[in-house]
């Protein structure tokens, strides 16, 4: 079957906690690669919030270790998008646009607004157009790598709900209604938060990301007995 499958483009997206993925992912591919690869380009997202928390010398939400880990993802990066620009006023994106310029010189920016398709094409078409020699590899702490890797802990779990009401999935809203609070009257930071309700047939997903609050509510009046809901979380707590 593989060898029949030909795609023109693959997408890989790497666990958000993840770095050094050039030495450990692009390079061996390129050297064991069994089909024929064009090319192989290295994209990395970052919330241009928390950019510009960092950029502004504020304290990022993160412990040390694993701020350690976003400020390396971000300098092996190749193509850098800065995600959720419709979130920032236009006084901080200008402010971001300017420092910018001057503290990732060596790699090609994007200011990417994910809901709009146009905004989606400009990161496409830098796929296509960008060339690289060489991937660079990056000297990375593997004792701070893991001190951050375990100060997030990482949840995936399922809970079904069941209601003779047939009011499910209105339970199923309020449990992740009072998670998602409890969440932020502790100030816990958030790598990312989701919910896969599936339900009659169907399935919505919820996805919170960063320490920021956003309108990712799904509310519904759906009658239903019976809802399942997978929970996949990597938050910074202790894990008991």
């Amino acid at each position: 079957m593989r060898n029949e499958v030909k795609p023109d483009l693959i997408f890989a997206e790497s666990v958000g906690s993840c770095t050094d993925l050039v030495a450990t992912v692009l390079k061996p591919l390129l050297n064991f690669k069994t089909a024929e690869i064009e090319k192989l380009t290295f994209t990395t997202f970052v919330d241009a919030r928390l950019l510009l928390t960092f950029l502004k010398d504020n304290e990022l939400p993160f412990e040390s270790e694993t701020n350690y880990i976003w400020q390396k993802q971000i300098e092996e990066s190749e193509i850098l998008v800065i995600n959720k620009i419709d979130l920032v006023s236009e006084a901080d994106l200008a402010f971001l646009k300017t420092k910018v310029v001057g503290y990732y010189t060596s790699k090609q920016v994007l200011y990417q607004n994910s809901l709009n398709n146009k905004s989606i094409e400009q990161w496409l078409q830098a796929l296509e157009q960008y060339s690289v020699e060489e991937h660079q590899t990056i000297e990375v702490d593997y004792e701070k790598y893991g001190g951050g890797e375990a100060n997030l802990t990482w949840l995936d779990e399922e809970i079904e709900f069941v209601s003779e009401k047939q009011e499910a999935l209105q339970e199923a809203n309020i449990f992740i209604d009072s998670l998602i609070d409890e969440l932020f009257e502790r100030k816990l930071p958030v790598g990312h938060l989701k919910f896969l309700l599936k339900y009659n047939g169907k399935s919505k997903k919820i996805s919170y990301t960063t320490v920021f609050t956003e309108n990712s509510h799904f509310d519904s009046n759906e009658k239903t007995d019976r809802v399942k809901l997978i929970v996949n979380a990597r938050i910074q707590i202790s894990p008991i």
